[in-house]
């Protein structure tokens, strides 16, 4: 099993908006690689989102 990690601007790239980013994250997928994402990764898309994106609430 081939695992990749993913940095937050990459994450936030490939699910917002089309183009190498998204291009990445699905050729990951069909490939059959797992995508791992770091807490903090995790917590820092959190507060990009909410700060740049008004999404996430207060969670």
């Amino acid at each position: 099993m081939k695992r990749i990690m993913l940095d937050t601007n990459i994450l936030i790239s490939g699910i917002f908006f089309p183009g190498i980013e998204r291009n990445l994250i699905n050729a990951c997928y069909s490939r059959g690689y797992t995508i791992v994402l770091s807490e903090y990764i995790v917590r820092e898309a959190e507060a990009v989102l909410k700060r740049k994106f008004s999404i996430m609430g207060n969670y």
